[in-house]
């Protein structure tokens, strides 16, 4: 959204990104004291693909995020599951971004791990179809601006958990994150699913 198109963000948007911005930074600044490292610091060494020392009580989220309508709304998904495949649960909600894939991507990523946090999970295994992004982690240094933000605040938030990794994956294999996250529902408000899978999840898994 931006002023030049007559469309200005809306008070509960402007919350929600404050809250999750704020979150991150404190979550990471009350166990420290020192100062916060630079963007450049280098990355926990959970972030490294370490598939064959998963631990049993991990869980895996897969993440999207897309532009919704005629007027490119940015929006997210992520939907948990456990190791076995067992759902945990599904998330999606609006997005404030410009029109921008990559930031709105990086934002869902953080959305999903203050959602983790949050909710005591220690371990997870993130999966997002950006190659680009995930990749953008490991330097997150060149990015200054806002996506330099986001990226810090998802390291911050990464730094948290006992394990934690961002993994490439095919689009064709994230189709119930695109679904959430392109659905109808999702420009409104967030929506959070723990007991049942949503009936046009159902629908997309079948």
């Amino acid at each position: 959204m931006a002023v030049w198109e007559l469309a200005l963000p809306t008070p509960l948007h402007i919350c929600h990104a404050f809250q999750s911005t704020w979150a991150a930074w404190n979550s990471s600044n009350a166990r420290r004291h020192t100062a916060s490292p630079p963007l450049a610091a280098p990355l926990p060494p959970a972030f490294a693909d370490r598939s064959h020392a998963v631990p049993v009580d991990a869980v895996v989220c897969n993440t999207d995020a897309g532009f919704y309508g005629s007027d490119y709304s940015p929006t997210y998904g992520f939907y948990v599951r456990s190791m076995e495949g067992a759902f945990v649960a599904a998330t999606n909600g609006p997005l404030l971004c410009p029109y921008d894939p990559l930031l709105a991507e990086a934002m869902a990523i953080r959305e999903a791990l203050s959602w983790l946090q949050e909710h005591n999970y220690h371990n997870v295994e993130i999966f997002s179809d950006y190659a680009v992004l995930v990749s953008s982690f490991r330097d997150a240094s060149s990015f200054r601006l806002y996506l330099g933000v986001v990226l810090d605040s998802c390291l911050r938030l990464i730094r948290s958990f006992a394990s934690c990794s961002i993994k490439f994956v095919r689009r064709d294999t994230n189709s119930v994150a695109h679904a959430l996250a392109k659905h109808v529902s999702v420009v409104e408000a967030r929506t959070v699913w723990r007991d049942t899978l949503p009936s046009f999840i159902v629908t997309t898994m079948n």
